[in-house]
């Protein structure tokens, strides 16, 4: 069930049951991994500027 709902970040993610609970972390090589694979968005804009 678990990596149904994460779906693609299942591998970035070390889910452990302990005792009546279960302990989430992130695996930071896995995540740092996966980020570097997004790319970078810039975002441009010539105009006025108003909130």
């Amino acid at each position: 069930m678990f990596e149904e709902e994460a779906g693609s970040l299942a591998n970035c993610i070390l889910l452990k049951k302990e005792g009546n609970g279960f302990v989430v972390e992130a695996r930071k090589n896995a995540v740092s991994q996966y980020v570097s694979r997004l790319g970078k968005y810039i975002l441009l804009y010539k105009g006025a500027l108003d909130w």
